[in-house]
């Protein structure tokens, strides 16, 4: 069978992006006609002389116009050698009893003009076999035949006696349906007519294109029947908050790693219908808290020690190893090392952060309570004076990540250090003296 039909079909990949995606879906109006020598399409006036494919949107795009047409041509046809027809020439049911160049105006198989010339050469008596084949019935000498036959008829007349036979084939019509799905992803290829542009599908619908073919052999009239299925890729959803990182498990093969939040489309599998499924991921990244410890780190054996735990974030909540929920314990009669640590936990997020620290005890250093220590001002914007009734040995101060920021290491019992360049927040200030006792305090930074 004929076909004039050609699918390409071009799946699209989909990279990861962050995007809301949205597919831009046309009209289709579809004319399939066939005419005799040209045709104008009213849809852009444009005249077309031969068979074609074209396509044409409308002004504001929302309209895809698909023309499918065939174009057949007259015939003009001029029998060259002379006929000889007996007596009698009977040609598409008139009778020529005389020699000649006669001319009629026939239908070709598609329905347009065939203009044919012949030479007649006639005698008084004559016999002439006709051998046609006609399509459903024919019509010979005045009589309509509908199945294939041999027919002999004399014509007698004021010219000539004629023994004319037809020998009569008549094939039957017959329709062939043709059925033909195409698919793709969000989009495909398609050629309505062989050889013609690509068109492409964005939606789901059905069209059908009818086409006849005539000759000797067969009288057939073929229509394609097209179906266009248009499947769109799945996208879900997926919010997730995590605590300082997260992996996307894609498959046992792959995996995303995010340290802070975005939104990002990923490309995970294919689907049912063999289109990509992707997952949008709304992904929100909270850091974890982070606690210090400060106060009596180094104690006399059997003196108390009193902690404070200061965090770089404030809607926080504390649990020390002690079980106290308090920012601050008391830790009495410290006879030994004492490893004490504490959890952070946002409320927020829920997020965690923890510290450890131990507590030592040291029979050659003098008694906390001896040791004075003054730090002003507290909040500073700039310089701080930190002054100790003990030598002090060093300076260090730390922010809340444990980075030294500020350093001194004059042997006085005083030092100015100038913390102007700090951003603003909470920072350690850990002391040790000439004798190497340590106590850590905290100060506050604000411009």
């Amino acid at each position: 069978m004929k076909r004039r039909v050609l699918f390409m079909l071009t799946a699209a990949l989909a990279l990861p992006f962050v995007m809301q995606a949205q597919f831009k879906s046309a009209h289709h109006i579809v004319t399939s006609t066939t005419v005799c020598d040209s045709y104008t399409w009213p849809v852009n006036g444009v005249t077309y002389t031969s068979s074609t494919a074209a396509t044409h949107y409308s002004a504001n795009r929302d309209t895809l116009y698909i023309l499918d047409l065939t174009v057949n041509h007259s015939v003009v046809n001029t029998v060259s050698t002379p006929i000889d027809g007996g007596c009698v020439f009977n040609w598409n049911g008139r009778d020529y009893t005389s020699s000649g160049t006669y001319t009629d105006t026939l239908s070709t198989a598609e329905g347009c003009d065939s203009i044919v010339t012949v030479t007649v050469r006639l005698g008084r008596t004559a016999s002439k076999v006709y051998n046609i084949t006609a399509c459903d019935s024919m019509v010979w000498h005045g009589t309509t035949y509908r199945a294939s036959t041999t027919v002999n008829k004399n014509i007698s007349s004021a010219h000539c006696d004629s023994a004319l036979t037809l020998n009569l084939t008549v094939l039957q019509h017959s329709t062939v349906d043709n059925y033909d799905t195409v698919t793709g992803c969000n989009y495909a290829y398609f050629r309505f007519v062989t050889g013609a542009q690509l068109v492409t599908i964005e939606r789901t619908f059905d069209t059908t294109r009818s086409f006849a073919f005539r000759s000797a052999d067969y009288c057939v009239d073929s229509n394609a029947h097209t179906h266009f299925q248009i499947n769109k890729s799945t996208y879900t959803s997926n919010t997730v908050s995590a605590c300082d990182e997260y992996i996307f498990v894609i498959d046992s093969a792959r995996s995303r790693h995010f340290v802070r939040t975005s939104i990002d489309t990923i490309r995970v599998a294919r689907d049912i219908n063999n289109c990509d499924s992707f997952v949008v991921l709304n992904l929100t990244i909270n850091k974890s808290p982070k606690p210090v410890i400060v106060g009596d780190i180094n104690v006399l054996p059997g003196q108390t020690a009193n902690l404070q735990v200061i965090c770089d974030q404030t809607d926080v909540t504390f649990r020390w190893s002690t079980g106290s929920t308090n920012d601050n314990i008391t830790l009495n009669n410290v006879t030994s090392n004492q490893d004490i640590s504490v959890t952070a936990t946002n409320r927020s997020s829920q997020c965690q952060g923890e510290t450890h620290l131990t507590v030592t005890t040291n029979e050659g250093i003098e008694s906390a309570s001896k040791t004075n220590v003054s730090i002003y001002p507290n909040p500073t914007s700039g310089a701080v004076k930190i002054n100790s009734n003990e030598a002090i040995d060093n300076i260090a101060i730390y922010n809340m990540a444990g980075q030294r920021v500020a350093y001194s290491d004059k042997a006085s019992t005083s030092a100015t250090l100038d913390l102007s360049d700090l951003m603003n927040g909470s920072y350690m200030v850990n002391i040790t003296f000439a004798n190497g006792k340590q106590t850590i305090r905290k100060i506050v930074v604000s411009h």
